[in-house]
């Protein structure tokens, strides 16, 4: 089982619950002022499982709201980032002078040492305690420098289409499910949500391509895969079938980057690309190529494509003393200008195709 670290406000007496919470925030996120319509018994859980890069934390409590000062910013530097998924209930976001409210299944992404806020509330009018899942990214763990990531802050990301519902999914599996988990997957657990993270804020900020091609392919058979095993009792399960996510012309397939591909073979988004490239019409295989027969009785050597410059005359064969025939007995007939010479200026050579005739055949020397 993955390690966790799991912190339940029930084990105290009611009017120290609310206490508590805010020391748990300020140790796992970041120092807030807080408040609350419930701060009297404030029934709350958190579990904290460490992924290597990364910290997962899966949050239930009753509604509040939230606030970073300025002040606050001061006095405490933290060197990560946050991306929160509101699993229930509505929640809002705000920094940088950006607003954004959130529904289920809506991601908000926002930078822990600057001033912010957050709020969330329960369904039901507040009366129902409010989830969610947050993901603690240290700065240098993200592949894309911070000043690009400016535009994100405090911005609403789908979490159930695209790159975004696979995220969602593998972070909600992962912090709802820890002991199906070893506890040496730690470590690539979190590199694979990573990965997938970057993807994501590479695919909002429209800068995919600085998003590293090994993080991109990484988080490209992470689709695939979760396609297929959502698909696995699909008879109509194929190549044909599976999803093509929208990749730049130079993200790599989903196979190992050390095999190189023809070029009309890299424009796919699955592991589908070598079905579709057997049956593709700019392509044809050598093998099974026909070639046109020569007539019954014919020879393969092939003539000249030179223009005759006079009448063809009968010439001996070599290795005979009579002129215009051979040992069998049969007679050969060449054009006067059909010597080696003519075939290097004409730029043919023996055994070469020539020019069809008339009756749509290649012209074979009898």
């Amino acid at each position: 089982m993955l390690d966790r670290n799991v912190v339940d406000t029930e084990a105290l007496p009611p009017r120290e619950r609310f206490g508590m919470w805010l020391d748990l925030v300020a140790r796992t996120a970041a120092p807030l002022r807080m408040k609350s319509v419930h701060a009297d018994d404030f029934t709350a859980r958190a579990e904290i499982i460490p992924l290597g890069p990364i910290q997962l934390v899966n949050y239930r409590y009753p509604s509040l709201d939230a606030v970073r000062t300025a002040k606050l910013a001061r006095q405490t530097e933290l060197d990560y980032f946050l991306l929160a998924l509101t699993t229930t209930g509505t929640g809002s976001s705000g920094q940088a002078g950006r607003q954004s409210v959130l529904q289920p299944w809506e991601f908000t992404f926002y930078d822990g040492s600057r001033p912010h806020q957050v709020s969330h509330e329960g369904e039901q009018g507040g009366r129902q305690l409010a989830t969610s899942v947050v993901a603690l990214i240290p700065y240098g763990a993200l592949p894309l420098p911070p000043d690009r990531l400016a535009p994100l802050l405090a911005g609403r990301m789908s979490g159930t289409e695209g790159v975004g519902a696979l995220l969602a999914q593998y972070l909600v599996q992962i912090a709802g499910h820890p002991e199906q988990y070893h506890a040496a997957d730690a470590e690539r657990l979190g590199t694979t949500g990573l990965d997938l993270i970057a993807t994501l804020l590479g695919r909002h900020l429209v800068a995919e391509d600085e998003v590293p091609r090994e993080v991109r392919r990484r988080a490209l058979l992470a689709q695939v895969r979760a396609y297929v095993q959502r698909h696995l009792g699909d008879a109509t399960l194929s190549p044909q079938t599976s999803p093509r996510p929208t990749t730049s012309p130079s993200a790599p397939c989903t196979g190992s980057s050390r095999r190189r591909r023809p070029p009309w073979r890299r424009t796919c988004g699955t592991c589908a690309c070598s079905g579709a490239a057997a049956t593709s019409p700019t392509r044809r295989r050598r093998t099974g190529r026909s070639r046109p027969s020569p007539p019954a009785g014919a020879s393969r050597t092939r003539r000249c494509s030179a223009a005759p410059s006079g009448p063809p005359t009968a010439s001996p064969r070599r290795g005979t003393g009579r002129p215009g025939g051979n040992r069998h007995g049969s007679s050969t007939t060449r054009h006067p200008s059909s010597t080696r010479r003519r075939h290097t200026d004409c730029g043919s050579a023996v055994g070469r195709p020539v020019p069809a005739t008339d009756n749509g055949g290649p012209r074979w020397r009898p």
